[in-house]
């Protein structure tokens, strides 16, 4: 049976909002963990001379709450066009903004997974080593 979308519903998923916040759930959380691994790299040399691990965990937690606020808006994104998967292809907002949505609580949760085990070094080593 095909899925009708009304007007409201169509404005609401293509509102600047809802295709922000879908972009944010897809593109914040590869940007939070390359900028977390850069941002760790270039501080291991002031952080060796001084014996300080808490920049490097500060950093990682940042980018694992960016992380964690895309999943949650990826989550919000797709309990909003929740049901089931259309069998048809249609060019309608509904099964775009269902799809970002459900791809964006994958890239998401990936990137937390990552940013979570590469914060282990940080508590087992120290910076010089």
């Amino acid at each position: 049976m095909a899925e009708r979308t009304t007007v409201g519903d169509e404005e609401r998923l293509t509102s600047r909002g809802a295709v922000a916040a879908q972009w944010f759930s897809l593109l914040a959380p590869p940007v939070a963990f390359l900028a977390q691994l850069e941002a760790n790299f270039a501080m291991v040399r002031p952080l060796c001379a001084r014996d300080d691990r808490l920049p490097l965990h500060l950093v990682t937690l940042g980018a694992i709450l960016v992380c964690a606020a895309a999943l949650l808006v990826a989550w919000r994104a797709w309990r909003s066009v929740a049901g089931p998967w259309p069998d048809y292809v249609t060019p309608a907002p509904s099964p775009r903004s269902r799809f970002m949505a459900a791809l964006g609580m994958l890239t998401s949760g990936l990137f937390l997974v990552l940013l979570v085990a590469q914060a282990i070094p940080a508590f087992v080593l120290s910076p010089c080593q």
